[in-house]
Order: C-alpha cells, then structure tokens, then sequence
C-alpha cells in the first residue's frame, strides 16, 4: 500500500514536470515565429486577479484619446466580467497559456503592475524590439518587501525568476524620489525610473459623486448610506486571527462620531483570497467587497478607510477623508516583516484594540488630519496631480513611434 501510494505521487510529480517542460519549450519555439506587431500593448495586473491599478488608467487615458492601439488585458473570467468602461480593451484568459504567450509574444508594449514571473516559468522570453513597464501597484508603502524585507517566503526559485522579471523590465514608474529609491533597493532594479505619478490615483481628483453611487449600487443600498471599508493588508504566513475588527463596534461609533447612517465592507487582498476564499469569508462583514475588480473605484467611493499596513492607505490619503490604522498584530509585523518609516509619522491614528479604535475614531481632528496629510505628501515630493495617465501615454507615444 505504501509504495503504492508513493508511485502515486511520484507517477503525477513526473508528469505535471514534464507538462511544463512541454509547455515552456513549445512556448519558446513558436513564440519565435511570431514578429512584434507595433501597435500592440498587452496589460496585466496582479497575475491576472485583478482589471485595474495602474495598467487600467493608462487603457483608459488610451481608450480616452482613441490612438490607434491594440489593446489586449490577460486576467482570468472572474474578473473580467462587466468591465464597462474598457470597451475597445480584447479580453484574453490569463489561464488560457498557449493564447497568453501568443499575446505577449507579439505586443511591443508590455504593461505590468506587479510581475510576470508565473510567465517566465512557463516559457516567456522578451524579444529585443519589446519594451517592458512596470508601474508597480503600491504607493508610499510603508512595509518593507522583497530585498528589504529578508522574509522567509523568499525561495531561491522564486528570486531567481523575479530577478530575472527586472532584468527584461526597461521602464519603471514612480511617484516621489523616495519610491524610486525603494524600487531599486527592494527590487533590485537597476534600469529607468521615471517620476510620472501614478495613473490609478488620478480618480482622486476627479468627482467622487459617481464612484460613491457605483459602491453604494454594488451594495444595493440607499443614497443616504455612509461607507466603512475595511481592507488590512496579508500577513506572509496567510495568518486570518489578525482580522478581528469588530463591525458592530466600529459602525455604531462611526455613527456617534460623524452622524448619519453607516455600514462597514470589506476587501481582503487577493493573496489571502487565493489562497483560503472559504475560511476568509469568515473574517468577511455584511458587505463584502473582496472581488469588486477596481479598488480605486472603492477608495473614490466611501467615506472613511480602516487598514493596517496597506498602502493603499498612501493612495487614500489624497481623498483627505479619514482614514485609521487597525492592527492588533504591529510588534510581531514590524519583527518579521519590518517598515521603512514608524506607523507613528504617518498622518493615520493607530489602533491595536478594538476599544483603542474606538477612542481615536471619536478624537478624530478633521482640520489636524487633513493638515498632517498635506505635510507627509509635500515632504515626500509625491506628484500625484491628477495627469499621471496623460504623462505616461504621452511616453507611450514616444516608445511607439
């Protein structure tokens, strides 16, 4: 029975070795035969989990000028379904291989907000008429990541193909100087970086009228509702104990403090969610956001934000509505995972109860905040101005032609 079972195993790990050697090296042999077509840019967030971040509002400002581009987004059908405003975007199935690799093989323009390194494993290889961008998907964060961080998760496998990833990226966009630095210490990267601003947060300076109708809508709730979002950060060891925020606690105050009607949502990051959608559920309050596609229509949309180490938190922040630091789990967070700057010299009161929350929610200074709020951007030099999109097109233009 033993060796039974143990050929089992061995007879399927031989197998799914040999599936992906086939597929990388049938990748690599036909990707070769396809030319670069010069019009073509294919996009990708979040390992195809995600239609949004900054590749969306480079599509959009695109689609908006209506320039003559292909324009192909990979990502997997639940997240690509009543995309409405990317119409003129080809949707590709991000788990559909053979088609992907077709894609990226002949797009001249590869734009990424996170890395493509599941990619790479499969057979991908950038040809030298390709340009790769990479817009990264955190503001200001203040959690340290990768190199920085010396976490345990960080297999030699996974560096290797991540180092490997930033070798092929020509192009790398920041907001501040101050990213621009932890993008070369922390992702070892070694090519351009320019300082355009980052498009997912040009939807802060516009109305945020629509966006709260388009959460409230999601929600199936009445205008006159107020909206909570709690939406912490994962934990490297997937650890869920961390999110025990109390709703009832934090709506009823919220209520006390600001007046009105209030409901409290969730969304919880999409590594947590990959990895356990079940027990997370668990975690997860009335109003569930986890698998809305675009989190800046979220952030555009509610009244007060509650994270952790999120940087959305940085994105947040240019709203000037409140926002508040949850996080029961700092001391052990800052140990193992660490920050680039004390929690303590961002604008955000910090909470590690429920009670303690509760306390700064009604302490609040709006005047104080908002003040604090402008301070930390001016000393970060942050250029977040509402154009980012228009810039980073306008550099398209140029690599196209």
């Amino acid at each position: 029975m033993f060796f039974s079972v143990k050929l089992k195993y061995f007879l399927v790990s031989f197998l799914c070795g040999f599936y992906k050697k086939t597929i990388n090296f049938c990748s690599k042999f036909l990707n070769k035969f396809n030319s670069v077509q010069k019009n073509k840019i294919v996009f990708c967030s979040s390992q195809g989990r995600s239609v949004g971040c900054n590749p969306k509002y480079i599509a959009k400002e695109i689609l908006r000028q209506n320039l003559p581009y292909e324009l192909v987004w990979l990502a997997y059908p639940e997240f690509s379904k009543n995309i409405s405003d990317l119409k003129g975007v080809r949707f590709v199935d991000y788990s559909n291989i053979s088609l992907k690799m077709k894609e990226l093989s002949k797009a001249k323009i590869w734009i990424d907000s996170s890395y493509k390194i599941e990619d790479l494993r499969l057979g991908l290889t950038k040809k030298k008429n390709q340009f790769y961008i990479n817009t990264w998907h955190g503001s200001l964060g203040i959690k340290k990541m990768f190199y920085d961080s010396q976490t345990s998760i960080l297999t030699d496998s996974f560096m290797h193909w991540f180092d490997k990833d930033f070798k092929n990226c020509d192009l790398m966009i920041a907001n501040c100087d101050w990213e621009k630095e932890i993008y070369k210490s922390a992702l070892g990267f070694k090519n351009e970086i320019q300082i355009l601003g980052h498009a997912r947060n040009d939807i802060f300076f516009e109305d945020s009228k629509k966006y709260k109708k388009m959460v409230l809508d999601e929600l199936e709730l009445d205008s006159n509702i107020n909206i909570a979002l709690y939406m912490p950060s994962f934990r490297d060891s997937l650890d869920i104990e961390c999110y025990d925020l109390n709703y009832d606690i934090l709506k009823n105050t919220l209520e006390e403090k600001f007046g009105g009607k209030w409901v409290v949502a969730t969304r919880f990051h999409s590594t947590n969610v990959k990895k356990d959608k079940k027990i997370l559920e668990q975690k997860a309050s009335l109003y569930d956001l986890t698998y809305y596609s675009d989190m800046q229509e979220l952030l555009a949309g509610v009244d007060v934000l509650i994270s952790d180490y999120s940087s959305c938190m940085f994105d947040y922040i240019l709203t000037n509505r409140p926002c508040f630091v949850y996080a029961s789990d700092i001391e052990q967070y800052n140990t193992t995972r660490g920050f680039y700057y004390p929690l303590e010299k961002t604008p955000f009161l910090i909470s590690k109860t429920n009670d303690e929350l509760r306390e700064n929610i009604l302490k609040f200074d709006i005047v104080q905040y908002q003040a604090d709020c402008k301070k930390f951007l001016q000393e970060k030099n942050v250029v977040d101005d509402g154009n980012a999109s228009k810039r980073i097109v306008e550099l398209i233009k140029k690599i196209i032609d």
